[in-house]
């Protein structure tokens, strides 16, 4: 039988408190709050490398024991546990700072690790003893020691902590073991040299990775029986499976590739070129991103599950990456770290429920994009927090493990102030989406601002936009065609153009405050220009109608002031379902108020004040 360890190019050796809140908010969020570390072994180097995966650089290294292999990052994203083949130990890093705060002796040549969802145990891997360390990460010291096959490799533990399952190289099997007992409850028969493991996110799949076979073997977890065998090329090593379930993605060592498998059919239905000698493999909590240790070539590549690319390299800051693991998004890891209070006897059953549903509304909120509604809920988080800080239940420490994390995420999803408005001291034409601000008074000989873009806002800010001439139509002081989500506002006056304000087919735009005078038309709104809001501005001294509607539906005009001008106060020419409310015409010299349509037809006229108008149905 050939044995499969997995290992490097060349051989590895000879390579060359209580804390304030203020603190621990800043050191918190300089750890990525929202934006996850990936936490990577250096077996050449004898360190950790801790990658930003939202920048994909190192951002520090971590001196750890000899021959750093398999690492496991807990589930409340507080610590790291790593396993030192060469120095039989495995040390515990601290994710705050990023140092190893504690060294715990295990069995010989631990390979992997992994740790409970209550974050409370460790369980260690140890190859060269046939051997499971079980760590108690309340006190880092081991409090049980599990006897399994020949060769014990990779560990994984099922989603509901109630079973660890150990890939025993030597014995071609996977043992079971029930993390109630700490003994081995079952063994299921696999491939040759069984090396990685991965589980469904429901548990019901259990993948085991069999390098010398060239095979992935399924294990049903109801029965402990294999269910399907899927042939995905030479030398696989190690699995990830997506948090929806629905793919994993094998290193294949021998090709440097990832082949991908769908796990409702259990066939591969792609693979991925990465770099030499893949072997780690790590899915990002959001499913986006696959990241994969690279071992001859001392690099990460970065996996999109969108175009099943690779989108990124980065040199791994070391020699011999083997083994990745991601810290968990902040909510993720809130509500592990408040069930291992509530499995320590810190917090009751009913506490845990009580924040624990309290980060799952938040969770909800932001996935449903509410996140004013996010920002307050966490906001009762942590004042729920506190009251049990207050009562005694939550020592400072325990706390501050709360509290600071989710501070950082409420600030996080503060929007970030808009960008200042772009100034406008010259009579321009606007194309590009955003804020405009006038910061002079403008003159023209033409038309003076044209927007040719959706998605404007455009503040007068008190000035004056003055023409060449009122004569006759044709220059407008604003003109727009075609264009939708505009906002004009004022104060700000326009006068001697054809037009004040045009709007040529123009929607679900509005004009606030703005006041036109002495132009030949004021403001006209035309050609199918619907959903529009008109409020609280002025037509004066315009020699025709101060508002002209022709061809207009569905706008609304409120609270406008049409007067003196030369025709028509407010004139509505050929248009349905408009609304105009509250607004003032008077002394307009061919009428106040006019409805071209045979009783109005669908506009409704309310509450405005006029002299003259030319139908009974507008009041």
């Amino acid at each position: 039988m050939t044995s499969f360890t997995p290992k490097f190019s060349t051989p590895i050796r000879g390579i060359a408190t209580r804390v304030m809140l203020t603190f621990f908010v800043t050191i918190f969020a300089a750890g990525m709050a929202l934006g996850q570390k990936a936490y990577v072994s250096i077996a050449g180097s004898d360190r950790v490398n801790v990658i930003d995966t939202t920048s994909n650089t190192v951002v520090a290294s971590i001196p750890v024991g000899s021959v750093p292999f398999g690492l496991a990052v807990a589930p409340t994203a507080a610590f790291v546990y790593v396993a030192n083949r060469a120095s039989n130990n495995v040390s515990v890093i601290d994710t705050l700072t990023n140092t190893v705060i504690a060294t715990v002796p295990v069995g010989a040549g631990p390979i992997h690790v992994a740790i409970t969802p209550d974050s409370a145990f460790a369980y260690v891997t140890n190859q060269n003893a046939a051997s499971v360390s079980v760590i108690r990460t309340a006190t880092n010291t081991v409090v049980a020691t599990i006897p399994v096959g020949l060769g014990p490799t990779g560990i994984e533990i099922s989603h509901n902590g109630a079973f660890a399952y150990v890939a025993n190289q030597g014995n071609n099997n996977v043992a079971v073991i029930s993390t109630l007992t700490n003994t081995v409850v079952a063994v299921v028969p696999v491939g040759a040299a069984p090396v990685g493991i991965g589980i469904t996110p429901n548990d019901a799949f259990v993948y085991v990775t069999n390098a010398s076979a060239g095979t992935v073997s399924v294990i049903a977890a109801a029965t402990n029986t294999v269910v399907a065998t899927i042939p995905v090329g030479p030398v696989p090593f190690y699995i990830g499976i997506t948090p929806n379930g629905a793919f994993a993605y094998v290193s294949v060592f021998a090709v440097n590739s990832v082949g991908i498998i769908n796990t409702a059919t259990n066939t591969v239905v792609g693979s991925v070129p990465v770099g030499s000698g893949p072997q780690g493999v790590a899915v990002t909590p959001d499913g986006a991103s696959v990241y994969v240790a690279n071992t001859i070539s001392s690099t990460l590549s970065v996996i999109s599950t969108a175009t099943n690319t690779v989108s990124a390299n980065i040199p791994a800051g070391g020699i011999a990456p083997i083994i990745i693991g991601i810290t968990p998004d902040t909510l993720t890891s809130l509500i592990a770290r408040v069930r291992a209070l509530v499995a320590a006897g810190v917090l009751s059953p009913g506490q845990g429920d009580v924040l624990i549903n309290k980060l799952l509304q938040i969770q909800a909120k932001i996935a449903n994009g509410q996140t004013g509604a996010a920002i307050n809920q966490l906001g009762a988080f942590i004042n729920q927090v506190q009251a049990f800080a207050n009562n005694g239940t939550l020592n400072g420490a325990q706390t501050l493990s709360l509290v600071g994390p989710a501070i950082v995420l409420q600030n996080s999803l503060i929007p970030p102030p808009p960008p200042p408005p772009t100034p406008i001291s010259t009579c321009t034409s606007i194309n590009a989406s955003g804020s405009y601000i006038l910061v002079a008074d403008l003159t023209s000989t033409g038309t003076c601002i044209t927007i040719n873009v959706d998605t404007v806002s455009l503040d007068l800010n008190g000035h004056t936009i003055t023409g060449p001439s009122a004569g006759g139509d044709g220059t407008s002081g604003i003109a727009a065609g075609g264009r939708t989500l505009l906002n004009i506002g004022g104060p700000g006056t326009i006068s001697n153009f054809g037009r004040g304000v045009s709007f040529e087919t123009v929607t679900n735009s509005q004009v606030t405050g703005v006041t036109v005078s002495g132009n030949f038309f004021g403001f006209v709104v035309n050609a199918n220009s619907t959903g529009n809001t008109f409020s609280n501005n002025t037509s004066t001294g315009n020699n025709q109608h101060g508002f002209t509607m022709n061809g207009a539906n569905n706008n609304t005009f409120m609270n406008n002031v049409a007067s003196n001008n030369g025709a028509i106060g407010i004139l509505l020419f050929v248009g349905t379902g408009n609304h105009l409310e509250g607004n003032t015409a008077q002394n307009n010299g061919g009428g106040d108020l006019a409805d071209s349509n045979p009783a109005c037809d669908s506009n409704v006229w309310i509450n405005n004040i006029f002299i003259t108008s030319n139908q009974a149905c507008i009041h």
